[in-house]
């Protein structure tokens, strides 16, 4: 059951707008956190076949073991708006907060998922990331 920290009439407008996931509607607008984390893989991996193979039969159900991971995109027909070149895929994960994310990537399966990028960028080198929040303006 979904309960906002601003009431019922606050839930309510969420679920008027039909978001794709009220959870982090509520969240993002009722003053909670989500954390993102992000992955860009820039380059075009030596063996795209061998790449995809691992990273959605392998690296994506290894991510989905960490606690608290809420969401989980993955990008796909990339193009340039500015700049030189699209990044080859680029991962979204989300957490509640900091400390639930960072519990995730200290935890047995976090070590696994670091662990499992290092193979990854054998075919696709050079993966970068980042941490943030989101803030709904």
């Amino acid at each position: 059951m979904l309960a906002c920290p601003k009431g019922d009439d606050a839930l309510a407008l969420h679920v008027g707008r039909k978001p794709a996931n009220l959870g982090d509607r509520c969240r993002l607008e009722c003053g909670g956190t989500v954390v993102r984390f992000i992955v860009f893989w820039k380059n075009t991996p030596t063996d795209v076949n061998a790449f995809e193979r691992h990273y959605r039969e392998v690296h994506i159900p290894l991510a989905w073991k960490l606690a608290g991971l809420r969401r989980y995109t993955l990008s796909r027909n990339a193009s340039v708006v500015r700049g030189e070149e699209p990044h080859y895929r680029i991962a979204e994960l989300d957490w509640d907060d900091m400390r639930s994310l960072r519990r995730a990537f200290e935890s047995p399966e976090g070590r696994a998922v670091a662990e499992d990028v290092a193979k990854l960028a054998e075919l696709s080198p050079d993966p970068r990331s980042e941490i943030y929040e989101l803030e709904d303006v």
